[in-house]
C-alpha cells in the first residue's frame, strides 16, 4: 500500500534517516547453499575479493539473481582454513537469494560462477529445537537424518514416516 505513496514516504523517511533513498515491495529471501566452492579462489582478501568476488560473479553470470546479503562459508572461515590445511580444495557456502520465485529457479537449475555450474540446495538450520520427521528425534532435520531407512512414526513408533501413518482407531 505504501508503494502508491512512494515519493511521500521516501521524503518523510529521509527526514528521520537520510540513508533511506527508496522503498520496494516485500519479497522473501530464501537461504540456499552451494557445495564444491574452490577454497583457493575465494578464501580471504588475498584472493582478490574473497566471497564478495563469488557474490559478484553469481550476480553477473545468472540473469535476475540478486544476493542481498554477504555470502558465508558454512562453518566459518577458520573451519575452511583448517580444511585447506588438511589438503581439501573445496568447501560449501550459504547465502540469501532475493525472491521466492528466483530461489525456486536456482534450486531447480543451479547457478554459474567463473564458468562453473553449481547445484543449489535449500539451506535449513538445525538446532536443538529442530524435529526430524524421519526418525522422530530432536536436534536435526530430515535432510541430515542418518536413519533414512529406519523411519519411526511419532504417533505409533512404527517403521514408517509419520505422514504415512494409518490409524487403527475408528474416527481418528
Amino acid at each position: 500500500m505504501l508503494i502508491r505513496y512512494r515519493e511521500i514516504v521516501i521524503k518523510a523517511a529521509g527526514k528521520v534517516d537520510a540513508r533511506i533513498v527508496d522503498i520496494e515491495t516485500n519479497e522473501l529471501w530464501e537461504r540456499v547453499k552451494m557445495h564444491g566452492i574452490n577454497i583457493d579462489r575465494y578464501l580471504g582478501k588475498k584472493t582478490g575479493g574473497g566471497l564478495e568476488k563469488l557474490r559478484q560473479e553469481l550476480q553477473a553470470e545468472n540473469k535476475g539473481v540478486v544476493l542481498p546479503l554477504v555470502i558465508n562459508w558454512i562453518g566459518g572461515p577458520k573451519d575452511v582454513q583448517k580444511k585447506k590445511g588438511e589438503g581439501k580444495k573445496a568447501s560449501s557456502v550459504v547465502f540469501a537469494v532475493k525472491g521466492s520465485k528466483m530461489a525456486e529457479k536456482v534450486l531447480k537449475g543451479g547457478l554459474r560462477a567463473a564458468g562453473v555450474k553449481y547445484d543449489v540446495e535449500r539451506f535449513m538450520t538445525a538446532g536443538p529445537d529442530s524435529f526430524c520427521g524421519v526418525c522422530s528425534r530432536w536436534g536435526h532435520v530430515e535432510a541430515k537424518c542418518g536413519a533414512l531407512k529406519m523411519s519411526t512414526c511419532m504417533l505409533c513408533a512404527g517403521r514408517h514416516l509419520t505422514k504415512n501413518h494409518k490409524c487403527n482407531v475408528v474416527g481418528c
